[in-house]
């Protein structure tokens, strides 16, 4: 009964260390400026307004004092956590394709972008290009960058024309909580 008990309770603390680590995290690019603080007493801190926070492995599920829950997509990877950050495009006109085929526009910039050709390949802010594996049973598309980068997930929901892209961005913590 007790090596039952200590076994759970191991367990217990093994899944805990899985999921999003507390902390006061900023993004890595910009590592002054704090975005998210996740406290061990299930306290948080994003945007500047308080909440809770529950955790089911995937998301941080968010819920501010009027009742509203925000769900933040993450990854944890043995170097760092990232964040996904939400992003709206839209297909350029004269680039019709099925599916994500296409030069996508990011909603108010005039630099970003994403070019998906029928034959996997894609181009990134005109800049860093690879091919893509596309999985629309999940949502999900993979962008294998020969250099640059790790090879990236990322999930969409598209509706035409229309695309919502959830991108990870790395994090970097900032301090304790």
């Amino acid at each position: 009964m007790i090596l039952a008990l200590v076994l759970c309770l191991s367990m217990t603390a093994a899944a805990c260390a899985e999921g999003f680590p507390a902390g006061e995290w900023a993004f890595a690019e910009k590592p002054d400026v704090p975005v998210l603080r996740v406290n061990e007493d299930g306290t948080a801190l994003y945007g500047g307004l308080d909440c809770t926070w529950e955790d089911d492995g995937r998301f941080l599920l968010l819920t501010n004092a009027e009742g509203q829950t925000l769900s933040l997509r993450y990854l944890v990877t043995e170097k760092r956590p990232f964040l996904y950050v939400t992003f709206g495009y839209t297909r350029k006109e004269g680039t019709e394709g099925e599916g994500i085929i296409g030069v996508w526009d990011q909603d108010g910039s005039e630099k970003s972008f994403f070019e998906f050709t029928a034959n996997h390949r894609f181009l990134e802010d005109g800049v860093f290009d690879g091919t893509y594996e596309v999985d629309y049973e999940n949502g999900s598309f993979t962008l294998i960058y020969p250099m640059y980068f790790d090879d990236t997930v990322c999930y969409f929901r598209q509706d035409g024309n229309r695309m919502i892209l959830e991108y990870p961005w790395p994090l970097a913590e900032t301090a304790a909580p």
